[in-house]
């Protein structure tokens, strides 16, 4: 990467000098003292969101805005995880018997958020499938 910059010569616009300066920022990243930040657990979405249901009609909390206060996040975001209980019951079944972290980062919220608010179960059958083909499973539901 390559950081260009232009500079005006002596006042005068029209004449420009250019400065190229090779930027790598490799140079910033120190391997001995950098630590990354852990990555989050992955989240079983279904899980979550029947969670969600829980602390609503148990009264724990009297709205989707109290709850999305209490988790940290918008009442939207609150809304998109309780759709997934749209969901065929097979497809939530499927879902919470997930344990393999890498396949749990694969069904996320934003994956599977089309396919639940199809109102025909085949329909989400079908599109659950074709998503977890592209996942590279073949198993059939």
């Amino acid at each position: 990467m390559k950081i260009r910059i232009w500079l005006p010569a002596s006042g005068d616009v029209r004449t420009n000098i250019g400065i190229v300066i090779p930027f790598n920022p490799l140079i910033f990243y120190r391997k001995s003292n950098s630590k990354l930040p852990p990555s989050k657990p992955a989240v079983n979405v279904i899980l979550k969101a029947e969670e969600y249901l829980r602390l609503l009609h148990n009264g724990v909390v009297k709205s989707r805005i109290e709850l999305a206060q209490r988790e940290g996040v918008s009442r939207a975001r609150v809304s998109q995880i309780l759709n997934l209980l749209k969901l065929a019951p097979e497809i939530k079944e499927y879902l919470k018997d997930i344990h393999d972290e890498s396949v749990l980062r694969f069904f996320t919220e934003r994956r599977l958020r089309r396919i639940a608010p199809l109102q025909n179960w085949e329909t989400q059958r079908r599109e659950f499938m074709k998503l977890r083909r592209s996942q590279g499973e073949q198993e059939v539901l």
